[in-house]
């Protein structure tokens, strides 16, 4: 009896699970059959509402054209066009000048009809399911199409390039002239302005399509000179001046370092350039103004036209250095001179020793020269460097000896008579070995050190007067 009841109790409850298993597939096929129901109904009422009008979401010209049909959105756009074209006006102004343009200037009309043909072909083409993905995309994302705009492109234009040649203007550089000893006269710089035309049409013909009024301020692009007024202000500071004495020069001797250091007096030296004193200076000669005066002539001393001249060049030679320029040739005297540190002189002659040297500052150089009855000086103007130049001078071996005596006959017996007599007629100078240094300094500290030569000096022997005379008589 148990064993019966059980059976027909494990049988029922089969019977409700698969009852209760139908009736789910039933209510899941009415589920379906009722969300697919809905969304037929839906995409048929998404695509009926736009059959024969705009859909949500399209715009011309900023107009919603949601519910109106192709006819209605031309009528209204065409009449919309004339009000916007004959609403539009456009001042444009710059400084104290202003211009000012109408559609009517340059005979612009509005054309809807590409941007309307636009706007009805969307989501009218595709699958259903496309189309609808596409209406309701509009909802959240808009279109926005404009008008073209039709005008007279030449007239247009005239009006854009008549401004910008009114307002167009090159830049114009600075410029420097030496006016008087270590003056100059420095002109005033301007800026250029440029007007993008082509970016100006761009924004009228915007505008006209958006219609209203309207007030651009242009802004032509600026343009810097390649050389300001500050700029050469700037480049035309002292850089360097060095000064050697003429105190214990005659005056011939004098009146040839003047007439020398002349030829340098306001030269304005370009950037790169190389500079040749004797080139600069010419032959020294009487035919071109200069004396005779003592110079070196080997390891003594003589008259010759144009003597001093080789001071002339060590008080340059020192400016330049300590302006921080390139030397691309140079010699020392064959004895130590008076005037300079060993090492800082720089001999000159007209046919074998020159000083050259190169503007290598970047900027040009202006040299002004002054000789007095006290001293030579040399100034070089231009663009401070960053560097602070200091030359040292530096003995190696000092008093070298003579290897020779010289005489000099006295044949009017002067300071002696017989040949057996000597007398000192002028004492010599040991010769000297040494180098020269240029320091480039920073904030205090040596950055580099430039070995700019190193020098020996012959010793200058002593000179006797000697007589002529024989004590026998013969």
């Amino acid at each position: 009896m148990q064993r019966g009841n059980t059976r027909r109790t494990g049988t029922a409850q089969r019977k409700r699970m698969r009852k209760k298993r139908r009736q789910l597939i039933g209510y899941a096929v009415v589920t379906i059959v009722v969300f697919a129901a809905v969304y037929f109904i839906q995409m048929q009422s998404d695509l009926r509402f736009g059959a024969d009008v705009f859909y949500a979401g399209t715009y011309v010209n900023g107009v919603p054209l949601e519910g109106k049909t192709y006819d209605q959105a031309v009528a209204e756009m065409d009449a919309l066009s004339q009000t916007m074209l004959s609403g539009t006006s456009i001042r444009l102004s710059y400084g104290d000048r202003s211009w000012n343009l109408t559609p009517a200037d340059i005979g612009a009309t509005l054309d809807c009809t590409e941007a309307i043909d636009q706007a009805w072909s969307y989501a009218r083409e595709g699958s259903k399911m496309a189309r609808r993905a596409q209406i309701r995309a509009l909802r959240s994302s808009p279109i926005m199409l404009a008008s073209s705009l039709q005008y007279d492109t030449e007239a247009l234009s005239s009006f854009v390039y008549g401004i910008k040649s009114e307002i167009d203007t090159e830049p114009v550089d600075a410029t420097v002239t030496v006016v008087g000893y270590e003056l100059f006269d420095i002109s005033q710089s301007q800026t250029g302005l440029s007007l993008d035309a082509e970016s100006l049409i761009a924004q009228l013909t915007d505008a006209m399509v958006m219609g209203g009024e309207y007030d651009i301020a242009l802004e032509p692009a600026v343009s810097e000179p390649e050389r300001s007024t500050q700029e050469l202000v700037e480049a035309t500071q002292l850089v360097a001046r060095k000064s050697t004495t003429t105190e214990n020069s005659s005056a011939d001797r004098t009146a040839n370092i003047r007439l020398a250091l002349s030829n340098f007096n306001g030269l304005c030296v370009p950037a790169g350039e190389q500079i040749s004193f004797n080139a600069i200076v010419g032959e020294r000669n009487e035919a071109r103004g200069y004396n005779n005066a003592m110079e070196y002539a080997g390891t003594s001393f003589t008259e010759g036209f144009g003597g001093g001249t080789c001071q002339a060049s060590t008080t340059l030679y020192d400016a330049v250095l300590e302006a921080g320029l390139q030397i691309d040739a140079r010699s020392n005297h064959n004895m130590t001179v008076g005037y300079v540190k060993p090492s800082f002189d720089a001999a000159v002659n007209n046919e074998t020793k020159d000083l050259v040297f190169t503007n290598n500052s970047g900027y040009p150089l202006y040299f002004f020269t002054n000789v007095t009855s006290e001293k030579a000086t040399v100034s070089i103007f231009g663009m401070p460097g960053e560097y602070q130049i200091v030359l040292r001078s530096e003995v190696l071996e000092s008093n070298i000896p003579a290897k020779e005596i010289r005489y000099r006959q006295d044949k009017e017996g002067k300071y002696v008579y017989y040949d057996d007599e000597h007398m000192l007629a002028s004492e010599g100078k040991p010769g000297m070995r040494s180098q020269a240094f240029r320091d480039f300094v920073k904030d205090g500290q040596v950055v580099t050190t430039e070995v700019l030569s190193r020098d020996y000096y012959q010793p200058q022997p002593n000179i006797y007067w000697v007589g002529i005379h024989s004590r026998s008589g013969s």
